[in-house]
């Protein structure tokens, strides 16, 4: 009984360190300024959120706010959302994806993924899915603010909460309201 509780401590240690490198690497801080984000921690959790204009929804019981990088963390406690506000660096968003690709090949995470093209919100978008390691589901959601900045969605589940990292997925894709 206590080498399961062992086990299970050190899953989510370990899933804990994956998220703390992801945010990290993947670039969950706010590169783009030094606005503080309007929207607070609460306890009451909303279903609608805003990171720098861009609004979309989860489903009921995601709460969080800013984090010490200047991005924005929400959990349910089985799926983590992390949203990083970038400089785009060439002013390309080809070269943004990039970026974000080399990060998570950094942490391993980028051979498992697949990276696909899409619309959001009427606007381009790039999207990289699939298992992280140690049995991580991850989806990255790259979308541009403006002609200078990029926004990214990064949604962290274990395997066995695939099916909540999904429905979080799919209310936020078909939620998101980006910036005219």
């Amino acid at each position: 009984m206590i080498a399961f509780y062992e086990v299970t401590a050190m899953k989510w240690h370990i899933f804990g360190a994956i998220v703390a490198a992801v945010c990290w690497c993947a670039g969950c801080g706010c590169a783009a300024s030094n606005d503080r984000r309007s929207e607070q921690s609460s306890s009451a959790a909303s279903p609608t959120h805003d990171a720098w204009g861009a609004t979309f929804s989860l489903p009921s019981g995601f709460s969080g706010g800013e984090n010490d990088a200047g991005g924005i963390e929400l959990t349910d406690g089985d799926v983590a959302v992390m949203i990083g506000r970038h400089v785009i660096g060439d002013g390309s968003f080809a070269g943004f994806a990039e970026e974000r690709r080399r990060s998570l090949t950094e942490l391993g995470a980028a051979e498992s993924l697949t990276q696909n093209a899409q619309r959001v919100s009427g606007s381009d978008a790039v999207v990289f899915s699939g298992p992280g390691s140690d049995g991580v589901e991850l989806r990255l959601l790259l979308v541009q603010l403006d002609a200078k900045t990029g926004a990214s969605f990064l949604l962290v589940a274990e395997g066995g909460k695939r099916q909540r990292l999904e429905a979080a997925w799919a209310m936020l894709l078909g939620s998101l309201v980006l910036p005219k």
